[in-house]
């Protein structure tokens, strides 16, 4: 039986937030001026500026020229990422998308990557979202113990068919049937936090929307000098464990529950903390990565105990 919720691709708005990231942003542009296009498929592409003084305004207008499709620029000056993306995919309906392409402004999309997804889609009558993994790519050399890090892994087990719960922004291919037939939009709750995209893409999947996982749709996610370095790391790695640490004691139906998942994440946290001082005897690679699982542990501890979700930027990135 059809899924209502897959329409057919008549036209593509590829879409990406951006905010104060010009150096990064121009590597991701000059990516999709190389871009191979579907045939037959109108395809265009949809900026959203998170600067209320339009700072991506100059770099976006010096690529329009090099790029093979009609560019569309807007500002969004609510900050935030649920901000952003709500009024990203407000825009993307009014410029008439049948489906959505979405990706962010640290990526470099692949010279296939929009055919890959335009092709499997039409090939996979159960899927309605498809995404893939963002792999690492950096932009210098870094230190071995930051390229083998967990935190920028260049492999995924996951296997093509794949059916997942949720899906991210970085990378993700769906139809605008998730905004005018049910109503989905970017939870506002995340609007600092992160997460938005996962928990957008959650009820998309619980409402009917077959997310399916696709290996030849990759991209790559560039990192800069700003994540080389042991504390990015470690922020980083408290960062997620705390935001998926809130996510979850959400869904814990009783106190008897939540309790359970809270003494958890506190035998996690000792546990990685005892195995920390060992941990140098396999190398700094070794020790490093236990030092990241300490740092997430101990966020999701702290994020189970309180109510008060973190500011991603600030965390992050001291912004």
């Amino acid at each position: 039986m059809k899924n209502n919720l897959k329409t057919d691709i008549s036209h593509i708005i590829l879409s990406v937030c951006t905010f104060k990231r010009p150096n990064i942003f121009a590597e991701c542009l000059k990516s999709l001026s190389e871009l191979n296009l579907p045939e037959n498929i109108k395809t265009e592409l949809l900026v959203i500026d998170n600067d209320e003084n339009a700072s991506a305004k100059e770099l976006v207008e010096s690529f329009t020229s090099k790029l093979k499709m009609p560019v569309h620029y807007f500002v969004e000056e609510k900050r935030g990422l649920s901000n952003a993306r709500n009024r990203l995919v407000k825009e993307a309906v009014s410029l008439g998308a049948s489906h959505i392409a979405m990706f962010d402004d640290d990526i470099l999309l692949p010279e296939n990557w929009l055919v890959n997804y335009v092709n499997y889609y039409l090939s996979n009558e159960n899927a309605v979202i498809i995404t893939a993994a963002s792999y690492s790519k950096f932009t210098s050399k870094p230190p071995k113990y930051i390229e083998k890090n967990d935190l920028f892994k260049c492999s995924t087990t996951k296997k093509t068919g794949s059916v997942r719960n949720d899906a991210a922004s970085g990378n993700v291919f769906f139809p605008a049937s998730l905004i005018t037939d049910l109503h989905l939009n970017f939870n506002s709750e995340y609007v600092f936090m992160g997460g938005e995209d996962g928990k957008f893409f959650e009820e998309a999947s619980q409402k009917g929307a077959v997310i399916v996982w696709c290996n030849d749709c990759f991209n790559w996610e560039l990192n800069g000098v700003d994540k080389i370095n042991f504390a990015w790391i470690l922020k980083r790695s408290h960062y997620n464990g705390y935001s998926a640490a809130q996510n979850a004691i959400k869904r814990k139906n009783t106190l008897f529950v939540k309790t359970l998942y809270v003494l958890r994440q506190g035998f996690s946290f000792f546990a990685n903390c005892v195995l920390l001082p060992f941990s140098i005897f396999t190398g700094v690679t070794g020790f490093v990565n236990m030092a990241g699982f300490v740092a997430k542990s101990l966020g999701r501890l702290q994020g189970s105990l309180k109510k008060a979700p973190l500011n991603y930027y600030q965390t992050t990135y001291g912004d």
